[in-house]
């Protein structure tokens, strides 16, 4: 099968998008610094699993903070990037040339936005494992993950 073309991105990152995308990498870049520094204060055992009532209903060693804080990097970098090529996602919407700036604007602003929003669900889920309130912080998050998702779709797809 060959390789399917699509137009070529043309714009650049709208200015607020583009600050968004670095503050959401600094964000993260802090929140994972922060867990760092806290790390050798922590104790030997600590949460690692909290229910829907956001009280914790599994332990383990310290040291899972840090596979948790190297995903949360890993995401991070891999959505900043990902957002600068929209030309390259799996869309629900065919791609024309009427339409192909359009809707990669709106995929970039998606993801942006989605980058944003695991800054928030990592950092409450970080600050609940150290021992300070982030399950409200968690719960934000993962509606805000929600929400973007739904309402960048549907802006994609109004898009096309």
């Amino acid at each position: 099968m060959a390789a399917r073309t699509r137009p070529a991105w043309q714009h650049g990152s709208a200015p607020g998008v583009r600050a968004l995308r670095i503050a959401t990498l600094v964000a993260a870049a802090v929140g994972i610094v922060a867990a760092l520094v806290a790390f050798p204060t922590l104790p030997a055992v600590i949460p690692t699993h909290f229910g829907i009532t956001g009280e914790a209903d599994a332990f383990g060693p310290r040291w899972t903070l840090l596979p948790l804080l190297a995903l949360w990097a890993a995401l991070q970098l891999l959505f900043a990037w990902v957002s600068t090529h929209p030309e390259w996602g799996n869309l629900p919407v065919a791609i024309t040339e009427a339409n192909a700036q359009r809707v990669y604007r709106e995929t970039e602003r998606m993801l942006v936005l989605l980058g944003a929003a695991l800054v928030v669900v990592f950092g409450g889920i970080v600050l609940a494992i150290v021992g300070l309130p982030g399950q409200l912080v968690l719960g934000i998050g993962v509606v805000a993950v929600l929400v973007v998702t739904v309402v960048g779709i549907v802006r994609i797809v109004r898009a096309a």
